[in-house]
């Protein structure tokens, strides 16, 4: 998948699409991890034929490419959500996000909706009128705190973020 798809493109990718894209990134993944697992048969069988940059360099590749699994699949849970989901709720994919997606149609300010996903029944209110896909706070944030949506830094807010608040591209300041 190009580096340069933001989350929220992945989130409407029809669900075809989104399939392939994670069948590729986990057989790329797997690709990886047997030579990894090469590397460390080797340092077993001969420590002097191993490599520790060439080690470093797999680990690290191995971490990349589970971040990209890990997000394509989030977004394809999102885009089910998104597509399949008449009730109004806030759906949050990992367990350290504190920004979640709007899922269910147009929701008004002073609604009441829940979460869903990974962190589940947290009322919310919401503070302004906001749309399907629309990111939502589920807890307050300070300004400067890092912004999670799929366990990955979207960026720092930009101003105090309140549970409920909706965020525009405003309110999301590029991390230093």
């Amino acid at each position: 998948m190009p580096e340069d798809v933001h989350l929220e493109q992945l989130e409407r990718y029809d669900p075809p699409t989104l399939l392939n894209n994670i069948i590729r990134d986990t057989a790329e993944l797997v690709h990886i991890v047997g030579l990894l697992t090469e590397e460390i048969g080797n340092l077993i069988d001969d420590p002097a034929e191993i490599k520790k940059e060439d080690l470093r360099q797999l680990t690290t590749y191995i971490g990349e490419e589970l971040v990209r699994v890990r997000r394509v699949i989030a977004a394809a849970a999102v885009n089910q959500a998104l597509s399949q989901s008449e009730n109004r709720h806030v759906f949050v994919a990992e367990k350290e996000d504190n920004v979640g997606t709007l899922v269910g149609g147009t929701t008004a300010a002073g609604e009441q909706v829940l979460t869903t996903g990974r962190i589940i029944d947290i009322p919310l209110t919401l503070l302004t009128d906001a749309d399907s896909g629309d990111k939502i706070a589920i807890l307050p944030i300070a300004a400067g705190t890092v912004i999670y949506k799929y366990g990955l830094p979207l960026g720092a807010a930009a101003r105090p973020l309140a549970a409920g608040d909706c965020l525009r591209a405003a309110d999301i300041a590029p991390l230093q």
